[in-house]
């Protein structure tokens, strides 16, 4: 068991190890708290190496840590139409940057119950020459492990033993599904770019929060990076939040203008 002793002063737990990792990999927990680990008494998180390796890139990566970061290229309330914007742009425009969406802040750290899903916390959208590159997200239910239980390809037991031994892999947990036998590695790959496309036909479906683009930031390193085309994405995030086709066919016009631009673009 181990405990959370958050910087503010709230004390949560006792926690099981994989209540904790979670905690960690999703930004519950952050740099700045401390945590009792195995009785070994408060201490900074950054500290413990069984927890660090845990911490998200993202934590690293606020926006006010960006380098040579000024005012955001692009900023919105979270909509149809400013995702779209955006969107179109970088896809027009091979664009590398990356896009942070912020839901509610004061949900942010434990979101309330019954919240739809992803919208409280924050993700954040990498792209490189306009495709998206890799997708970090602070909800645990899009975490690799519970994703791969949500589809049937690991059951909840062996997601456990998964997180119990996830150090003895350096926290990466499809080195460690791989290693322990329970998923092939071309089934993780194929897992990690369909999360990664769920999760921005995810931010479709927010109703609140809000969007900021930053052009010409570059992406971090992923063992797997997605290079998804844009223009398959926001079909099926248009399909999704109106599976009667009305969206898809508002936005058409737009699209087919971005595609015919973005191809004038391309060399012959």
């Amino acid at each position: 068991m181990a405990r959370e002793d958050a910087a503010g002063g709230e004390r949560l737990g006792p926690w099981a190890y994989a209540r904790l990792v979670e905690a960690v990999a999703t930004g519950q927990v952050g740099r700045g708290d401390f945590v009792d680990y195995m009785g070994r008494g408060l201490a900074p998180l950054m500290s413990i190496e069984e927890l660090a390796r845990f911490l998200p890139a993202m934590s690293a990566t606020t926006t006010n840590r960006l380098p040579g970061v000024g005012a955001p290229d692009f900023s919105e309330d979270v909509s149809v139409a400013a995702l779209m914007t955006i969107l179109l742009n970088i896809f027009e425009s091979d664009a590398t940057g990356v896009l942070f969406a912020e839901g509610p802040t004061e949900s942010r750290r434990f979101p309330r119950a019954g919240t739809p899903l992803g919208e409280t916390g924050r993700k954040e959208l990498y792209f490189v020459q306009g495709k998206l590159h890799h997708v970090a997200s602070s909800n645990a239910s899009e975490l690799l492990g519970e994703y791969l239980v949500r589809r049937g390809k690991i059951s909840r037991t062996e997601l456990e033993f998964a997180l119990a031994v996830l150090p003895r892999y350096a926290g990466r947990m499809g080195d460690t599904l791989v290693g322990l036998g329970l998923v092939p590695s071309l089934e993780i790959f194929r897992a990690i770019r369909d999360q990664g496309s769920d999760r921005l036909v995810d931010l479709f479906q927010w109703r609140t929060g809000t969007l900021a683009f930053y052009r010409g930031q570059t992406a971090p390193h992923v063992e797997f990076p997605l290079d998804l085309a844009l223009p398959p994405l926001w079909m099926a995030a248009l399909n999704t939040i109106d599976p009667t086709g009305a969206a898809l066919e508002q936005w058409r016009p737009p699209i087919e203008d971005s595609v015919q631009r973005q191809r004038a673009l391309k060399p012959r």
